[in-house]
């Protein structure tokens, strides 16, 4: 399905040699993703990796100035 698409392609993002801040969003796009398609079908599970992909992201992404403060 399309949703399953897009949620591959963040996934593919993640293993690239990317900045952190691109990676950590695209972990937010993905755990959206899982997210909004568990909610719709009921899996509780997937929802909730859905979560924990976005906060994992938004982490990710604020560790990003703390890493260039650490130069």
């Amino acid at each position: 399905s399309e949703v399953e698409h897009i949620a591959e392609e963040c996934v593919m993002f993640e293993t690239l040699h990317l900045p952190v801040g691109v990676v950590g969003s695209a972990k937010q796009i993905k755990g959206a993703v899982k997210q909004v398609v568990g909610k719709t079908v009921g899996d509780a599970k997937l929802e909730s990796e859905g979560k924990a992909d976005k906060v994992a992201g938004k982490v990710k992404q604020l560790s990003l100035p703390a890493a260039i403060l650490s130069l």
